[in-house]
């Protein structure tokens, strides 16, 4: 395996599953308060999450009970909903890192076309590795280090394209897009 050196990477680790009875087009154009209670009502395998502190983005975060499915909702200033990701699925990630050979990182599943990885030359299926510095160890701890990265700087990130690595510079955006 080869030495691997810190990245980092903005909110670019997300997994659309198909068939999930969560969709996040149902939420889009709510106020937060609404979304919290379209979330209990509707999707009561979800909890809220209040593990991440000084986040810098407007977001709610929802995790279900087993821990294998985490849904960021984000919101306006004026605490609209513009856009939802579920952003974590477990169920194959061990697998997932043996068979890229490597013992840390997210995989990128999507990419949006004009967002913060895309401006940054980051593609599907690119294993971030590392980010501002930090080793990323799970999707989840991932999501937790991005909610720590201060808008309008500039961070460097290592991503995993096939067998080489490079860093990538990403500007995180002053808000959430």
């Amino acid at each position: 395996m080869k030495t691997l050196t810190p990245i980092l990477i903005l909110m670019t680790a997300m997994l659309l599953l198909a068939g999930s009875s969560l969709s996040g087009q149902s939420v889009i154009d709510l106020t937060k308060e609404e979304v919290r209670v379209k979330v209990k009502e509707k999707h009561m395998e979800f909890r809220r999450d209040k593990s991440v502190v000084n986040q810098r983005f407007n977001y709610l975060k929802y995790v279900n009970g087993l821990r294998t499915r985490t849904w960021i909702i984000y919101f306006t200033e004026e605490d609209i909903c513009r856009s939802s990701k579920l952003v974590c699925d477990y169920g194959e990630y061990d697998e997932m890192l043996e068979e890229l050979g490597v013992d840390h990182g997210v995989r990128v599943i999507q990419v949006v076309p004009t967002g913060t990885a895309a401006k940054a030359s980051i593609m599907a299926n690119d294993v971030i590795l590392s980010l501002n510095g930090k080793q990323v160890t799970d999707p989840s701890e991932f999501v937790a280090q991005v909610g720590k990265l201060k808008p309008g700087k500039s961070v460097a990130a290592l991503v995993m394209r096939g067998e080489n690595s490079r860093y990538v510079a990403i500007e995180i955006p002053k808000s959430h897009e």
